[in-house]
């Protein structure tokens, strides 16, 4: 559904009766579309990966503030399953980025949340709650030099790849 520009109310439904989709992909997608698909979504869905990449940046997004908090947060909640999850260049507020931190299922592999305001805690919240966690992009975030040794200890046995700020502080 990367980029769909057709009835937000038939492409939402199309997603909750496919009960073994598995993959989401709706990169550049507009919010009203993933507002119908987020709140048709079961409370357990079968979803394992997730591309909100670039999510409202289109030409004719109808806000301007982000991917909402309740949004989020329904996500979080609702897909345990997740193994990866793209969520960069969305304008999460802080109490967004918080609750995927803090929240977010331990089952989680590899994230990419660069672009957003990801700070120090984020990522201490982060390694406890997602100890597995392999790839990690970062950057262009507030991330500093005082969230290596979380990175280190958290994730010595698992990080395979990992994506840091050019400029930490």
């Amino acid at each position: 559904l990367a980029g769909y520009k057709g009835n937000d109310r038939l492409a939402a439904i199309l997603v909750y009766m496919s009960k073994k989709l598995t993959v989401l992909d709706l990169a550049e997608s507009r919010f009203a579309l993933m507002s119908s698909i987020i709140t048709r979504l079961p409370s357990s869905c079968s979803i394992t990966a997730m591309d909100l990449s670039a999510f409202g940046n289109g030409a004719n997004q109808e806000w301007t503030n982000g991917l909402p908090y309740e949004t989020v947060k329904m996500l979080v909640d609702r897909c345990r399953k997740l193994t990866d999850l793209i969520i960069f260049r969305t304008s999460l507020c802080r109490r967004s980025v918080a609750y995927l931190c803090s929240r977010l299922t331990n089952t989680v592999l590899r994230l990419n949340i660069a672009k957003e305001d990801v700070r120090d805690t984020d990522i201490e919240m982060l390694a406890k709650q997602c100890p597995s966690l392999q790839y990690l992009n970062v950057t262009d975030t507030m991330v500093s030099y005082n969230a290596i040794a979380d990175i280190s200890v958290g994730w010595r046995h698992t990080m395979v790849q990992l994506c840091l700020p050019k400029q930490m502080g």
